[in-house]
């Protein structure tokens, strides 16, 4: 066998396999698989309390950093008419005058986009001794489908926003 020949023999093996890996059926999702494909992904159980765990860019503020937002848990919610919704756990620190907006997407198992919904959260300057933090149950609308009822996976961000000065420097 030639060099040419083992070329011509390993190039058309090669194409082969090429060809066979695209023909592979989609099939289910690990979880791992849906982290390694979408970042952030995380098993959704519909009606069960969802661990999230996002939080903002960290401010800083007399040298300290600190989250001015954070999403803990939420409960994702489809009722008959396949109306999906969510109620979402945050704590606000009222630091300054911000807007910030958190975003939730839905992916079925083979991580196909199914909806998003999202909310702009106002940040406040509040100072009474201390500056506060408030805790909120954000409710979420991503609307009425039938593709929900295949809801696998969600991901929850928090913009990036310039911050502003310490208001109290």
């Amino acid at each position: 066998m030639n060099r040419r020949h083992f070329t011509q023999l390993v190039g058309a093996s090669g194409a082969a396999a090429l060809v066979q890996a695209s023909l592979a059926l989609p099939r289910d999702a690990t979880e791992d698989e849906a982290r390694n494909k979408l970042p952030g992904a995380i098993p959704l159980k519909l009606g069960q309390l969802t661990t999230i765990n996002a939080s903002s860019t960290p401010a800083v503020a007399h040298g300290n950093e600190f989250t001015v937002l954070s999403i803990g848990k939420g409960t994702f919610t489809l009722s008959d008419d396949h109306h999906l919704t969510a109620v979402i756990q945050a704590a606000v620190v009222q630091w300054a005058e911000m807007t910030y907006r958190i975003s939730i997407a839905i992916f079925d198992r083979q991580h196909r986009l199914l909806g998003a919904a999202t909310h702009d959260e106002m940040v406040q300057y509040v100072r009474l001794g201390l500056t506060p933090t408030t805790f909120r149950n954000i409710p979420f609308d991503f609307g009425v489908s039938k593709t929900y009822r295949k809801a696998r996976f969600v991901v929850a961000t928090i913009g990036d926003i310039d911050m502003p000065k310490d208001p109290a420097a």
